[in-house]
């Protein structure tokens, strides 16, 4: 392999992409730890709407959220398509899986540093922080997510509960909360 191609082969990320109406996104493939089937979850009372509930993976409890609704771009519609991509964030040294349910995981793609852009200034009503770039292919842009700032600590306080809620729904017994 010469320099170039190697040198290349460093400065390029891989990331899943995804659809959720119209609009593409991306996550840095390095925090997706699966994707699955959209199933049946269970509702979790006293939670915000964008808080689907939990589902059981392989006997652990992971809350699930409705990315459409956290953007407030309303609900998804469920279709043969929809999947559950299962993440993990590190908040306060702990390792936290989540699902978002998004309408259909379109590819892995592979991008160099030089085709990000950065993220455009977009004002004061819009939350650009959800958004770590714009990745360029060709002629079109993908929306770069940086899913640990799509939740904030509240968020992760919700899920929490949705978690420990869950798992005492799904083992019958109550929860200490």
């Amino acid at each position: 392999m010469n320099e170039t191609a190697n040198k290349s082969s460093i400065s390029e990320r891989q990331y899943l992409t995804f659809l959720m109406g119209q609009d593409q996104y991306s996550l840095d493939i390095m925090m997706v730890k699966e994707i699955i089937a959209y199933s049946n979850i269970m509702k979790v009372p006293m939670l915000p709407d964008y808080i689907k509930g939990v589902i059981n993976l392989r006997n652990k409890v992971v809350p699930v959220i409705d990315l459409s609704m956290r953007f407030g771009k309303g609900k998804t519609e469920i279709s043969k398509l929809t999947c559950i991509i299962i993440v993990e964030l590190i908040k306060a040294e702990k390792k936290v899986e989540i699902g978002i349910v998004v309408d259909a995981v379109s590819e892995v793609i592979s991008l160099a540093t030089d085709e990000i852009e950065q993220t455009p200034e977009f004002g004061d009503d819009v939350h650009a922080e959800f958004i770590s770039g714009m990745g360029r292919i060709n002629d079109r842009f993908i929306i770069m997510l940086n899913v640990s700032k799509v939740l904030n600590v509240q968020d992760l306080n919700y899920l929490e509960k949705a978690a420990k809620e869950g798992s005492s729904l799904l083992s019958g017994k109550p929860s200490n909360s």
